[in-house]
């Protein structure tokens, strides 16, 4: 079909419900005309044509959905047909010109080839979102120092957790590493102790069992433990029946009481247990030692500036009630995913907007070729 034809096709296409509904009026006029010629009167004629055809409506559109699958129909046999010829068209110049061939597949091949690796980096960096119910209200706190960004002390932590208004949860994170023993066998394996409400920030279910409770984050009650999925497969070959079984940590004993999802591998990175942190007495009490990596949940309703504001007002009453410790504190709020992709972000999309770029002087380049030929 040529371009002509699929414009004038495209124009002057009569709608299906008007060709049923000439073709039903048309039948009704003739019906109407053979009761006149019988001696009815005209009205009476036209009651009675109708009388004899049932429910119009309802048969109008039975025959327009038939209708359409008939124009569907059609209008894939064409299409397919269309595709072959097309097909077996481009073969036949192909195999007539194979050095023209090679040299379009070739430059289009560079150019999609290098799109196509770029676009992936910049999807899995930048576009992707975080594997959490609600990413978009992740948000990491920092104590912020002049030289950058840092880690909240425990009791720091503890008290903006008490008295921040803009977050819903809010969770701490400190990184450390274990010897595991299962068996026979024994391994280093990096771990992280964690708030109870971690895996409550980011809305994570996990695949087989539970994570711990705050009365398991508790000093003495924690010797519970939550797997990576990463690290159940390495470790346990996908085992669900790990569930319930003891593993010894740094020679204490850890019940196996959930497995995570392949999702939040994501997030945990190269973390392969979680158990619960247990704050101390002591170490809430302690406000000099900035090692915590907390995470938070903003309110749907509250923006970053409102949690900036909030952790400002919050910062100058932890100065006021502990100057010794405490007396050059702020915090800051990030979103989590521009933190975590931080300045690469423009450098991945120039770089995409480079390799786009090369892709279009290829097609222009193999439609050169074409018009020469």
């Amino acid at each position: 079909m040529t371009i002509r034809q699929r414009l004038r096709s495209a124009l002057w296409r009569v709608p299906v419900q008007q060709e049923v509904r000439d073709e039903l009026a048309h039948h009704v006029e003739l019906r109407t005309r053979e009761f006149i010629e019988r001696g009815m009167d005209p009205s009476r004629a036209r009651a009675e044509a109708l009388a004899r055809f049932g429910n119009v409506s309802q048969i109008e559109a039975r025959l327009a959905r038939l209708g359409e699958g008939r124009n569907r129909s059609f209008a894939r046999h064409d299409w397919w047909e269309e595709f072959r010829q097309d097909v077996h068209f481009a073969l036949r110049q192909s195999r007539r010109q194979p050095g023209f061939t090679a040299a379009a597949l070739l430059t289009l091949a560079l150019g999609l080839g290098a799109t196509t690796a770029i676009f992936s980096v910049v999807y899995a960096v930048v576009l992707r979102p975080l594997p959490a119910a609600e990413p978009a209200r992740v948000v990491m706190i920092f104590t912020a120092w002049k030289q950058g960004l840092g880690g909240l002390a425990v009791g720091n932590y503890e008290y903006v957790r008490q008295r921040t208004t803009t977050l819903d949860q809010m969770a701490g994170l400190q990184y450390t590493s274990f010897n595991l023993a299962d068996g026979a066998t024994a391994a280093r394996v990096l771990a992280a102790r964690t708030t109870w409400t971690y895996f409550n920030v980011f809305g994570i279910s996990p695949l087989h069992g539970r994570t711990y409770s705050a009365d398991e984050d508790q000093p003495g009650r924690a010797h519970v433990v939550v797997l990576s999925h990463r690290f159940w497969q390495r470790r346990f070959a996908g085992d669900s029946s790990v569930l319930g079984r003891q593993v010894r940590m740094n020679g204490e004993p850890y019940d196996v009481i959930g497995i995570l999802p392949k999702s939040f591998d994501e997030i945990g990175d190269t973390i392969e247990v979680f158990v619960p942190i247990a704050f101390t007495p002591e170490r809430l009490a302690m406000h000099d030692e900035h090692y915590l990596e907390v995470y938070g949940l903003r309110k749907s309703n509250a923006s970053l500036a409102q949690i900036d504001d909030d952790l400002s007002r919050t910062a100058q009453a932890l100065r006021h009630d502990f100057p010794e410790d405490a007396s050059q504190i702020s915090f800051a709020a990030r979103d989590m995913r521009d933190y975590l992709v931080g300045d690469y972000r423009l450098r991945l999309y120039v770089l995409l907007a480079a390799v786009t770029f090369v892709l279009v002087i290829g097609c222009i380049n193999v439609a050169n070729l074409l018009i020469a030929r």
